[in-house]
């Protein structure tokens, strides 16, 4: 088969556009929800996750049947990856408690990013990425991050 070269270049447009598909835009962007809504200071990881997924059902055109699975199941999983670090509230589902010293918001995103990405089908790398860009390298941090992906 040969290719020409306007269908090289369609593919390799179609592939970039699939790439950025399961971006967001950050806190302060105008396709951000909360940027209407919240003041800065009240800014916290899981009003950022929470509008993440706002935008996801958005921009997927997510029906009301499906984005309410879709608002869930992440929502539970980063709740349980905190939980299962700050141990607050008693856990029945048999995860267990999480490593001490632990970063419970590294968790709590990293949970939640690998629960979305299975309820909408994007891998939202860029998005976790950012996240955890904003918090200091360090042990808390990476045992943060193992109890997120071990939990969600």
């Amino acid at each position: 088969m040969h290719a020409s070269r306007r269908q090289v270049l369609m593919g390799a447009a179609a592939t970039s556009v699939l790439a950025t598909a399961g971006c967001v835009g950050s806190f302060g962007s105008s396709s951000s929800y909360l940027t209407q809504i919240l003041e800065p200071a009240n800014q916290n990881t899981v009003f950022h996750w929470t509008d993440v997924v706002m935008q996801q059902v958005r921009d997927q055109r997510v029906p009301p049947p499906r984005a309410a699975y879709n608002f869930s199941l992440p929502l539970a999983a980063g709740f349980l990856a905190a939980n299962g670090i700050e141990q607050t509230y008693d856990e029945p589902y048999g995860i267990g408690a999480g490593p001490s010293g632990a970063d419970p918001e590294v968790a709590y995103g990293v949970a939640f990013a690998i629960a979305a990405a299975e309820a909408f089908q994007q891998p939202f790398i860029f998005e976790r990425r950012a996240f955890l860009d904003r918090f200091p390298d360090g042990d808390a941090k990476q045992r943060g991050i193992e109890w997120g992906e071990r939990v969600g």
